[in-house]
C-alpha cells in the first residue's frame, strides 16, 4: 500500500501544501494572486446567477469553463510557493486545500450541464455551494 501510496504522488506531483523549499513571496504578490482568482470564481458565478435554464447554461458553459480554469491555475500556482507572512501562508495553505474541491465540482457541474443532464445539475449544485463555502470559509480563517 505504501508504494502505491509512493507512486501517486510522484505521478500525481505532492500534495497542494508548499514545502519548506518552495519560493518565497512577498505580501503583495500573495494578495494579488487571491485577488485574480476569487475573481474568476466571482465571474463564474455570476453567469451561474444571469442563467435562465440549461440550454442558456450550456450556451454559456465556454466561458464559465474559462473563468474555472483562471480560478484553479491561479490556486494551483499559490499551492507552490510560501508567503513571507506567517499569517497569510496559514491562509494560503487553507485556499490551496480547498480549491481543488471547488474545481472538481464546478466542473463536473459544467459538464454535467453540457451532457442537458438536469437531474444530475441539480444534485451537484447543494454539493458545489457547500465546497464554495468551505472555501470562503478557509479565506476568513
Amino acid at each position: 500500500m505504501a508504494v502505491l501510496i509512493a507512486l501517486v504522488v510522484v505521478v500525481l506531483g505532492a500534495p497542494a501544501a508548499a514545502s519548506a523549499a518552495a519560493p518565497v513571496v512577498d505580501s503583495s504578490t500573495y494578495i494579488r494572486d487571491v485577488q485574480a482568482g476569487a475573481a474568476s470564481l466571482q465571474r463564474f458565478g455570476a453567469i451561474l446567477e444571469s442563467t435562465q435554464d440549461l440550454p442558456d447554461l450550456v450556451a454559456k458553459s465556454n466561458r464559465a469553463r474559462v473563468l474555472l480554469t483562471q480560478f484553479d491555475r491561479r490556486f494551483y500556482v499559490m499551492s507552490r510557493y510560501r508567503v513571507v507572512s506567517p499569517i497569510l501562508n496559514r491562509q494560503r495553505a487553507r485556499l490551496a486545500r480547498t480549491s481543488p474541491p471547488v474545481t472538481a465540482i464546478l466542473s463536473r457541474f459544467l459538464d454535467a450541464a453540457l451532457m442537458e443532464d438536469l437531474d444530475e445539475v441539480t444534485r451537484l449544485a447543494p454539493i458545489a455551494i457547500g465546497r464554495i463555502n468551505a472555501f470562503q470559509r478557509a479565506a476568513g480563517g
